[in-house]
């Protein structure tokens, strides 16, 4: 077909245009390369018999383009699956797969050494010609294979087998091999190279910056394999870049050994003027390194250059600080998603555009489950100013007769911080994700790391023990859900949503009654370190089924082509978008919330939410503001997102969201500052404003210092309400006097109702029983306010917040458990211009006036009623149940008119309710009262009361 033969067609000019540009490259120094990358010959083993028939002395029979993976150049099974837990990749290979090329050697890289550089891939075996060199199988950092025995110049063949199968890495689900992320992918990315340097070269850098003392210490390590008697120097030179423009003078460095490994230590200073590097003045100095050396025969020289930062990054009780000031981190949580590839980044500019993107939305910390990105992400961040915490590839519990986990997972340390350790952006690391097993185990590790490389602050792992958390004495900050097992009123949580697997109220926003007063200072009781709030959020939305086409790499969103499916089978696809903004919307406005209750915790690390982007795996987790692609959903603007999630923010701290009209409303302004220098004589000027324009009243807080890593209260308000005659939804607006800083809050107002006249002319009943259906057919008014009882089999639970991560997954778990399951909802979709608003006001979606009314909800399934009907309020069902819940609606049955509200207004101490329901009996008195849509009785009643099938 077209497609095939266009694919052809480019692939043959690929392999044509690489064939050419096999060439040798000088770099500075006696540092040569020759680039790999291009075409290979390939052949695919899954029956693991290549070495048994050695194929490396025979030409492969395929071929295929690297860098790249096997699903980029369509090799494997094709996959006809309709994957629902993760996107569906469209060719798919497990096991062994081989690739080979000749590689000419020139004949100026006699008596170099010869190394060949795998930059990232999954365990590897070489040869070259018949000459067998092992495995290595790690997963965060380059193979490196030395070469030099057997690369004589001339023509060679080089062949490597590149092993995915899972069994051979003990790392549990670790999103370095999870199909729910990058997918478990076969072949090699990124650099591919062989390169030569003299018999005598710098084998390794490491820079331990020392801002006290103003100097970088240097670890020098020289290979010089024969042992030779050498005396040399070592030159290096420091020059600023990325807005930095100081420059060091070189420093040189002597030396005398006749060790196989000199290894030195000298100390570069840095003069009295060095700039620091942080998120807000991202500094860097490329280090030029140049080794001169003579022996008694001969002489050498190499060359290389590392790029650092000035940066002292610790911790100081439960703080941490940057260069001496106090940061929150403002985190992401990354599982590796980057659908197009199935595999990450390995450019630079990808990773700068999507941190840019990232600090758009006020982000300043990358946390990698399970997972070390490339060399590219961190050099990314080192630009941006990105604080970054490496995980080892590891969900599996340490276990004292499991050496191979062990110390697999100890090289993989090792390695990531031989690889990346010189860059400043790296600050923290993690043994893995959610850990038990044996604790010593990992103290024992952390110890053997941190002797290894002790520039990072360490912690076992981010959740371990969740189900009874504690500080370990070894850990230097702490990532959790909790600090100790779940306590009465949400005492040890730190963070404000939950599976209800782990707190049958869904945590403190679904729990507790709407206020921005609340914060996890209770917890950090029981912190000697930095807490960081573990995957916070995790707050669904429907999906955006424009995105399916969005799909056009190695990975297809099959699964959004179900769901789609299911709204058409329920008659809800002709208004999915409605759905999908209100579902996003919602969820926003809990994201908001869950930010703020971080940024105003005194003494509070920060936290790593879930997330900013979609997740697309574990059974579909739509939990972003932003698509898998990291492009907005169209939820919230990156300004009004860091009004809840910077370095500088203001808030207003209220008891409450909801108020009557004879209270006076009460709020202290707060200034948190976690920014660069401190905010002296500024001021917050707030309004309380109405919807259609109008202010209720305005201020200005008396001018004070805001000071860095502080949070400040800066003053009052107080507000009488008595004004208001009507129920009123107001805006209260705060920004700095310079105008630098905003955030804004929805508030509502009621005044009190009264005795609520239900009258004879509308008959309220629990149930449609014979008699009331009797008296609505012959032309009565009833308002239906159903027993949660009698509508048990065809209805579901109340619930606030968005349902937590992806409800079939958890549905399962709190079914294993014997747990209550969450209802599932995403909030509502609501009909704003219908007149039974006229006295209630509300927007689109759902916000935190109707709290209460969901909380006590028990929203119907109308899967019965016609393709066209909508209800006037409803509850948005996750996509696993997809079913049209009814909150509030109404039919015209007979001579009579119904509506259904199918929340408990009887609270007479719920202010929000009993307003509903007099605004629903103003309605129904009204001559707007006309339902327009006609059901009979039979139908009416199978709607209601019919159990789900």
């Amino acid at each position: 077909n077209r497609i095939n033969m266009k694919w052809n067609f480019l692939f043959l000019i690929t392999l044509i245009i690489s064939t050419l540009s096999v060439s040798c490259s000088k770099s500075e120094g006696s540092r040569e390369t020759i680039d790999l990358s291009g075409y290979w010959h390939f052949q695919p083993d899954e029956n693991n018999v290549g070495v048994k028939e050695k194929w490396y002395a025979a030409t492969l029979n395929d071929s295929v383009v690297l860098p790249g993976t096997t699903d980029e150049n369509r090799k494997g099974e094709k996959n006809n699956a309709v994957e629902l837990n993760f996107l569906t990749r469209k060719y798919k290979f497990i096991g062994k797969a081989w690739y080979q090329r000749e590689v000419d050697i020139p004949e100026n890289w006699k008596n170099k050494t010869i190394k060949l550089i795998l930059e990232r891939t999954k365990a590897t075996e070489v040869w070259v010609d018949s000459l067998h060199f092992p495995r290595q199988k790690t997963l965060s950092a380059p193979h490196i294979y030395d070469l030099t025995k057997v690369l004589s110049p001339g023509k060679h063949i080089l062949t490597i087998s590149v092993d995915n199968s899972p069994g051979l890495f003990p790392t549990g689900g670790a999103h370095a091999l999870s199909e729910h992320t990058q997918t478990n992918w076969n072949g090699i990315i990124g650099k591919i190279e062989l390169q030569a340097t003299g018999k005598v070269y710098i084998n390794s850098v490491k820079l331990y910056p020392d801002i006290g003392n103003k100097e970088v210490r240097i670890v020098f390590k020289i290979k010089n394999p024969n042992g030779q008697l050498l005396k040399g120097e070592i030159e290096c030179t420091a020059k600023g870049f990325n807005g930095n423009e100081h420059n060091v003078a070189p420093q040189a460095f002597e030396f005398s050994s006749g060790e196989k490994e000199i290894v030195l230590s000298e100390n570069y200073k840095m003069g009295d003027t060095f700039a620091l590097w942080d998120e807000f003045t991202p500094n860097l100095y490329k280090l030029s390194v140049v080794l001169r050396a003579r022996s008694a025969d001969d002489s050498y020289y190499d060359k290389i250059e590392e790029t650092f930062g000035m940066v002292d990054f610790k911790t100081k009780g439960t703080r941490f600080f940057v260069n001496g000031r106090v940061t929150f981190l403002r985190g992401k949580h990354d599982a590796c998603v980057f659908p197009k590839t199935g595999y990450p980044p390995m450019t630079k500019e990808e990773w700068i555009r999507q941190m840019r993107i990232i600090r758009e939305y006020g982000i300043n910390h990358y946390r990698f489950h399970t997972w070390t990105p490339p060399d590219a992400a961190f050099e990314a961040a080192d630009i941006v100013g990105i604080y970054m915490q490496a995980e080892l590839p590891n969900w599996k519990s340490f276990e004292k007769n499991d050496t191979a986990h062990y110390d697999f997972q100890k090289n993989e340390g090792m390695k990531i911080f031989d690889s990346y350790g010189n860059h400043p952006s790296l600050v923290m690391f993690t043994l893995g994700n959610e850990l038990g097993g044996d604790r010593s185990l990992m103290a024992r590790l952390i110890k053997e790391l941190k002797e290894y490389d002790d520039r990072s602050l360490f912690a076992q792992g981010s959740n371990n023990f969740f189900w009874d958390p504690h500080v370990q004495p070894d850990e230097e900050f702490f990532v959790s859900a909790r600090t100790a097992k779940r306590g009465k009123d949400f005492i040890n949580d730190i963070r404000a949503s939950f599976s209800f697997a782990n707190d049958p109220a869904g945590g403190m926003i679904n729990g507790e009654p709407p206020n921005t007063e609340r914060s996890f200072k209770s917890a950090l009781r029981l912190c000697n370190v930095p807490a960081i709030g573990h995957e916070t959020g995790q707050y669904q939305s429907l999906p955006d089924f424009d995105e399916i086409n969005k799909y056009t790499g190695v990975l297809e969103a099959r699964n959004f082509q179900v769901f789609e499916q299911r709204m058409k089978d329920k008659k809800m696809f002709n208004y999915w978008k409605e759905l999908f903004m209100a579902s996003g919307k919602h969820a926003a406005i809990c994201y908001k919330e869950d930010n703020e209750i971080s940024l105003r915790t005194p003494g509070f690390g920060g936290f790593q939410i879930l997330d900013l982007q979609d997740f697309p795996g574990q059974g579909t987790a739509l939990v972003g503001m932003l698509d898998v692609f990291m492009d907005s959903k169209g939820f919230i603007t990156p300004e009004e997102w860091r009004q809840s999630c910077d370095a500088q923010t203001i808030q207003a701290k209220m008891p409450k969201m909801v108020w009557r009209n004879d209270e006076k409303f009460n709020a202290e302004l707060i200034a948190i500052n976690y920014g660069i220098s401190d905010m002296n004589h500024n001021a917050i000027l707030w309004a309380m404003t109405f919807p259609g324009g109008g202010v209720l009243a305005s201020g200005e807080t008396t001018p004070a210092d805001f000071k860095q890593g502080k949070i400040t209260t800066a003053g009052e308000i107080s507000v009488d309400l008595s004004k208001i005659k009507k129920p009123q939804s107001i805006i209260l607006e705060l920004s700095t006097k310079d105008g630098e800083i905003k955030n804004r809050y929805n508030i509502w107002v009621y005044p009190e109702t009264g005795k609520i006249n239900k009258g004879k002319d509308i008959l309220t009943v629990d149930f449609l029983d014979d008699a009331v259906m009797k008296q609505l057919a012959q032309g009565k008014k009833v308002l239906l306010l159903p027993e949660p009882e009698s509508i048990a089999g065809n209805s579901t639970g109340g619930l606030f917040i968005s349902d937590y991560w992806c409800y079939p997954m958890f549905k399962k778990i709190c079914e294993y458990r014997n747990k209550p399951v969450s209802p599932g909802t995403l909030g509502l979709l609501i009909d704003n211009k219908h007149p039974v608003f006229d006295n209630f006001p509300t927007a689109t979606h759902s916000d935190w006036q109707w709290w209460s009314i969901m909380k006590k909800s028990h929203p119907i399934m109308l899967d019965a009623t016609d393709g066209s009907y909508r209800p006037i309020v409803q509850a948005i069902d996750n996509i696993e149940r997809c079913s049209k819940l009814g909150l509030m609606f109404e039919f015209e049955v007979g001579k009579g008119k119904l509506f259904v509200c199918s929340a408990d207004l009887s609270d007479k101490n719920d202010i929000v309710a009993q307003s509903l329901l007099k605004s629903i009996l103003d309605y129904m008195r009204s001559e707007k009262f006309m339902p327009g849509t006609k059901i009979s009785k039979e139908k009416l009643l199978s709607v209601i009361y019919h159990k789900a099938g």
